[in-house]
């Protein structure tokens, strides 16, 4: 027998063991349920073991709202950047990022703007990321250029985006980006993405 085989046939009567002790089937049935769809212990869970694993493991604390899916945790974050839109623009970005949420459930959003209307994002459950407008630098607009590069940069590290899209300038979703985003959760549902987003 190779060493592996007996690391795992080690795990195998571990796991049988742990099966059959007093109290596992509550464990599994009700009190590892209400740990999971706990909020503060999954954050402090990451944050203590930082996987590098994955895609869409946010390392910031991702606060969307109430999420009725506990599994809504496990699905991909997609980033949208939405710079230089005036209200109207704006109220169709937001509401274009919303649809395809609800219509796919396949992605967390986080959307970048630079616009004070924070509480208008957040009310709608996505995850908002602001960065100072171009009309409010006081320095070379190529330092801003570069700074508002940074920022995506940490966009991408911090909330382990798994996809970065650009809003078109009317706050339409483009079409490849919204096709990609729809063929996600088919994907995950036929588990052909098993261990990608989890």
């Amino acid at each position: 027998m190779s060493p592996l085989d007996r690391s795992a046939d080690r795990r195998q009567r571990l796991a049988a063991a742990a099966r059959r002790t007093p109290g596992f089937r509550l464990v599994g049935d009700r009190v590892l349920p209400r740990l999971r769809s706990n909020r503060t212990l999954t954050d402090l869970v990451w944050r203590v073991f930082d996987p590098d694993h994955g895609l869409g493991v946010a390392r910031r604390p991702f606060r969307s709202g109430p999420a009725a899916d506990p599994d809504a945790e496990l699905l991909p974050v997609v980033a949208f950047v939405l710079l230089g839109a005036d209200d109207d623009t704006f109220a169709r970005g937001l509401d274009a990022v919303c649809a395809l949420r609800d219509e796919t459930g396949a992605f967390r959003p986080v959307l970048v703007v630079d616009r004070p209307d924070l509480a208008a994002v957040r009310g709608r459950g996505v995850v908002v990321d602001h960065v100072v407008p171009a009309a409010g630098w006081w320095g070379d607009p190529a330092e801003h250029e570069a700074y508002v590069g940074r920022r995506l940069v940490s966009v991408v590290d911090g909330f382990r985006t798994w996809h970065l899209v650009h809003l078109a300038p009317d706050g339409s979703v483009p079409a490849a980006d919204a096709r990609l985003l729809r063929a996600v959760r088919p994907a995950l549902e036929s588990g052909r993405t098993a261990g990608r987003f989890r």
